[in-house]
């Protein structure tokens, strides 16, 4: 019913803008990472869905994904 918030990051030639990495890197990469939510290469406009950790003022850290 609802999804994620976490943003679509669009494919390009088999790479993506990595926002943990903030550099481009394979769709490959995405597979074994942590923050993966969603990877979609079959749709008209592949896309990774992706949530990173963000660092919270206490310095804790928080998930900021919501189940859906």
């Amino acid at each position: 019913m609802f999804r994620s918030k976490a943003a679509r990051l669009f494919i390009d030639r088999g790479t993506v803008r990595c926002p943990a990495r903030a550099a481009d890197v394979e769709v490959d990469v995405c597979l074994t990472c942590q923050w993966l939510v969603e990877i979609d290469e079959d749709g008209p406009t592949p896309f990774v869905r992706c949530q990173p950790v963000s660092v919270l003022p206490s310095g804790a850290t928080k998930r900021g994904r919501q189940e859906s």
